[in-house]
């Protein structure tokens, strides 16, 4: 039996655009419903910070289809060249933190 998917299907189709500042939920892999901020993507790939397990230095690469956007942050731009400007690692993950969980809590249950 041939299943067809169209992309309603897909919470976030792979050819979609991801900016700077979602906040996503991995959908695959042992980090599974953790959420992240989107730092950086490319074609394939989003990169991912939790300002936990992964800091803004060494961002977590996933692929667009294994991950599904729940929002955007506010003023995403400032957020993230705050967050380049800063100099000690720790104080850019608390940035992160401070960031996913007011946004986490603003918006419910993820």
């Amino acid at each position: 039996m041939i299943v067809i998917r169209n992309s309603e299907d897909h919470e976030t189709a792979p050819d979609q655009a991801v900016p700077p500042g979602a906040v996503v939920v991995s959908g695959s892999g042992r980090d599974r419903g953790r959420v992240y901020l989107v730092i950086a993507s490319d074609p394939s790939f989003l990169f991912l910070a939790d300002g936990d397990k992964r800091p803004f230095s060494k961002p977590k690469k996933k692929r667009r289809r294994h991950v599904s956007v729940k929002g955007q942050i506010d003023d995403a731009d400032a957020l993230l060249d705050k967050v380049r400007n800063v100099k000690v690692q720790a104080d850019q993950s608390a940035l992160i933190r401070k960031e996913l969980t007011g946004f986490t809590s603003s918006h419910g249950n993820l």
